[in-house]
C-alpha cells in the first residue's frame, strides 16, 4: 500500500485532493491533517511514502513545516512536494529546495500532473531507499567476503547468490573467473557467458576515450570506487556503480550496483536547475528591455513629432518633404523593433488569440535583418492575405525567431540563403498521418504550411534524432543551452500543429510547420494616412521629459486646443484643484518621480468622475490597457504616439465626455 500524507489548513483542498489521489494511485492510503504541528507529528508516526504541504498556512507555514521535517532523522528522506494557490517566484523556489522540497505543484491541481509528480517521488524514494539499505549490505558482504575466504564453497555460493548486487571475480588479466546471478541479470548474459569473457566486453568507460577498468591501482592493493556503464546483452544502457578491490589471493572483487535510476534523478535535478537559472537569465532580459524601451521611445516621440510637424510646413513632392518621410519611415521602423524584442523578451502568460502570421513572419524578418550578416540573403514567398490560426501571438514570434537565428548560425561561416515560405494547402487523412509523430496526430484539413530553409552546413541522420531533446546541443558551450528546438517543439504541439525536418550534411537544413487554420482571413495591415484633427477644447498637458512636453504642446497648440503644460503630478493636481472647471481634458505620461499617471488619475477621477483622460506610456511592468480602462482612463497609448493617433484619441475621449 502506498501511503500519502496531505497537510492544508482547507478542509475543502483537503478533502478535493484526497478523491484525487484516491482516483489516481491504485492501493493509496490519504493520511490529512489540517494543522501544521498536527501534520509533522503524523508525518513522525505515519512515515508516510510522500507528503503534499501548503504552502500559505497560519501560525507555520510550509516552509517551516519542511524545514522541521528535513531536520528529523525519522521523516528527513520523504520527499515532499510543496503546494501553492498563487505563482511562486525564483526566490520562493530556491527557498524550497534549499530547505528540502523536492517539487512544487500550483494551484488548481491537474490531476495529470500530481499523478506525474508522486509518481516520480515514490520511485525517488524507492530508489533511495533501496541505496540505502544495500549500502550497509555491501559493506558488510565486501568485510565477510575478505575475512571469510576459508569457509565453505557453500557459504560462499550463498552470499554470491542472495547478494543485491552484481558480484563478479576476475584475475589479474580481466577475465572472469565467478558471477552471481545478480550479475547476469544486470547485463542480460548467462553465467556460462560471462565466464567466457574479459571485463572489457562488460565494462566500458563512462567516457568513450576512459579506460574501463584501471587495473594497476588494483593489482598494487588500492579500492577504486568508479562510474561505468556495463554492455548489455540487448543493448540496453545501464549505468553502474563498481567497487573493486585486490584479494589476499589475487583475485580481484568487482561489486557492482546499477545506478541507473539514480543518476536518472540526478539528470532531472540538473536539468531542473538549469532551467531556473534560464528563467532567472530571461527575467533579467525582460527587465532590461523594459527600461530601454521607455527612454528609447520618449527619444523616438520627440523624433517623430518634430518630423511631422516640419512634414506640415514643407510642401509635398520636394527633396526635403521626401527626405522627411524617409527619416519618418526609420523612426516607425525603430518603434517596431523595440516593441518586437519587448514581445521576444516578455516573461507572461501566453494569452490565445487570432493570429494573422504573415504579420509575424514580415515583423521577425525585419528584427533578424539588422543582426544578420550581410553575407546572409534572405528571400522570401509570403502571400498578402491568409486564413488565421489560433495561439499565442508571442509564442508563434518565439517559434520564427529561434528557427531564423539556428539557420543564420548555420551559415555564419559561409553565408548562403535564408529562405522563408507559406501556403495555404489542404492535407488529407493519409498526409496528415504521415506528417504526425508520436506525441501528435494530425487529422485532415486546411492547414499553413510554414517552411523555413537555409543553404548552412547542415546535419547528420544520427544529430536529427535528438534535436528536440531537452540540452542536446551541437554548438560550443557558451553559445547555446539546447533549449531551443525543444521549447520550438512544444510549441508547435501546443498549437496542435506539427513540425517535420530535412537535412543532409553540406546541403542545408528545411524546416516544415503545420499549424491548422481558422476561418477568418486578415489582410495585410497598411498604415494609414494622416489626418487632421481639430478642437478648441481646454487640455492639461503632464510629462517629466521637458522635449517631449514642447513637442506635444506645439502639436495639441497647432490642432486649436488650449493646452496647460506641467512637468510634474504634484503641480498639475494643485493647478487642477485650484480651478477644477477649466479644464477639458487630461493627457499625462504613465511613469514619472514621484506621483505615477495612475495615482493622478485616481486623484483627478474622484474629484470629477466623467473626466476624460489619456494615459502615455514608454513602457510599464504595472499598466495594461485593461487596467487604464478599469480606472476610468479613456485610452492608453503608447509611445511614440503619432500626430493621428493623440487626435483621434482626444476626438473620441471628448466625445464620450
Amino acid at each position: 500500500m502506498i501511503k500519502i500524507l496531505v497537510i492544508d489548513d482547507t478542509a475543502s483542498n483537503l478533502t478535493l485532493i484526497s478523491m484525487m489521489l484516491k482516483g489516481l494511485i491504485e492501493d493509496s492510503i490519504v493520511v490529512t491533517s489540517q494543522n501544521p504541528k498536527e501534520g509533522i507529528k503524523k508525518a513522525q508516526e505515519e512515515l508516510p511514502d510522500t507528503i503534499l504541504l501548503d504552502i500559505a498556512m497560519p501560525e507555520m507555514d510550509g516552509y517551516e513545516v519542511c524545514e522541521n521535517l528535513k531536520s528529523n532523522t525519522a521523516t528527513q528522506h520523504i520527499p515532499i512536494i510543496m503546494m501553492t494557490a498563487v505563482h511562486l517566484d525564483s526566490n520562493s523556489r530556491i527557498k524550497g529546495l534549499d530547505i528540502g522540497a523536492d517539487a512544487f505543484l500550483a494551484q488548481p491541481i491537474d490531476e495529470a500532473e500530481l499523478a506525474a509528480q508522486i509518481k516520480a517521488m515514490l520511485r525517488i524514494k524507492k530508489a533511495e531507499d533501496l541505496l540505502r539499505a544495500e549500502k550497509d549490505l555491501l559493506k558488510e558482504l565486501v568485510e565477510e567476503k575478505v575475512k571469510a575466504q576459508q569457509q565453505s564453497e557453500e557459504k560462499y555460493r550463498n552470499v554470491m547468490e542472495y547478494a543485491s548486487d552484481g558480484i563478479f571475480i576476475f584475475d589479474s588479466q580481466g577475465q572472469h573467473l565467478d558471477v552471481n546471478q545478480k550479475g547476469c541479470d544486470m547485463t542480460g548474459y548467462s553465467r556460462s557467458e560471462i565466464l567466457n569473457m574479459h571485463t572489457e566486453d562488460i565494462i566500458q568507460g563512462k567516457e568513450l576515450d576512459q579506460e574501463p577498468l584501471p587495473f594497476d591501482p588494483l593489482l598494487k592493493g588500492k579500492h577504486l570506487v568508479i562510474e561505468c556503464q556495463l554492455k548489455h546483452k540487448e543493448r540496453k544502457v545501464v549505468i553502474a556503480e563498481i567497487s573493486s578491490k585486490k584479494l589476499p589471493d589475487g583475485r580481484i572483487l568487482g561489486i557492482v550496483r546499477d545506478i541507473t535510476e539514480k543518476k536518472k534523478a540526478e539528470e532531472n535535478q540538473e536539468q531542473l536547475e538549469q532551467q531556473l537559472r534560464q528563467a532567472q537569465k530571461l527575467e533579467a532580459i525582460g527587465t532590461l528591455a523594459g527600461g530601454i524601451a521607455h527612454d528609447f521611445n520618449n527619444i523616438l516621440q520627440g523624433i517623430i513629432a518634430s518630423v511631422q510637424l516640419a512634414k506640415m510646413k514643407i510642401p509635398p513632392m520636394t527633396e526635403e518633404a521626401e527626405n522627411l518621410e524617409r527619416a519618418f519611415g526609420y523612426c516607425r521602423r525603430g518603434a517596431n523593433l523595440v516593441r518586437q524584442i519587448l514581445t521576444f523578451s516578455r516573461q507572461t502568460e501566453h494569452q490565445q488569440s487570432v493570429i494573422n502570421i504573415v504579420s509575424v513572419i514580415k515583423e521577425v524578418l525585419k528584427m533578424i535583418r539588422s543582426t544578420m550578416p550581410a553575407t546572409v540573403e534572405i528571400q522570401q514567398n509570403i502571400p498578402t492575405t491568409c486564413s488565421n490560426i489560433s495561439g499565442s501571438l508571442t509564442q508563434i514570434h518565439q517559434v520564427f525567431m529561434n528557427l531564423c537565428t539556428n539557420a543564420e548560425y548555420a551559415m555564419r561561416e559561409t553565408g548562403g540563403v535564408l529562405k522563408v515560405q507559406l501556403d495555404e494547402i489542404i492535407l488529407g487523412q493519409q498526409e496528415a498521418a504521415a506528417i504526425s509523430s508520436e506525441e501528435k496526430e494530425l487529422t485532415g484539413g486546411k492547414y499553413l504550411k510554414l517552411s523555413i530553409s537555409d543553404t548552412g552546413v547542415g546535419m547528420s541522420q544520427k544529430v536529427q534524432e535528438h534535436i528536440f531533446e531537452p540540452f542536446f546541443t551541437t554548438k560550443p558551450q557558451d553559445e547555446g543551452t539546447g533549449l531551443g528546438l525543444s521549447v520550438v517543439h512544444g510549441i508547435v504541439h501546443n498549437h496542435q500543429g506539427a513540425i517535420r525536418v530535412e537535412s543532409q550534411i553540406g546541403q542545408g537544413t528545411k524546416f516544415e510547420l503545420f499549424f491548422p487554420t481558422i476561418p477568418e482571413v486578415v489582410k495585410e495591415h497598411k498604415p494609414k494616412a494622416l489626418s487632421t484633427w481639430t478642437g478648441n477644447e481646454r487640455i492639461l498637458l503632464v510629462d517629466d521629459e521637458e522635449p517631449v512636453v514642447d513637442m506635444m504642446k506645439t502639436i495639441l497648440s497647432g490642432m486649436g486646443y488650449k493646452v496647460t503644460c506641467f512637468y510634474r503630478g504634484k503641480d498639475a493636481l494643485e493647478a487642477f484643484f485650484n480651478a477644477p472647471d477649466s479644464f477639458d481634458l487630461v493627457i499625462s505620461d504613465q511613469t514619472m518621480p514621484n506621483m505615477t499617471g495612475e495615482q493622478m488619475a485616481q486623484a483627478l477621477l474622484e474629484a470629477r468622475p466623467n473626466l476624460p483622460i489619456i494615459l502615455m506610456t514608454g513602457f510599464s511592468h504595472i499598466m495594461s490597457q485593461e487596467k487604464a480602462i478599469s480606472l476610468g482612463v479613456k485610452h492608453l497609448l503608447l509611445k511614440p504616439i503619432e500626430m493621428d493617433q493623440i487626435g483621434a484619441a482626444i476626438r473620441d475621449a471628448l466625445k464620450t465626455k
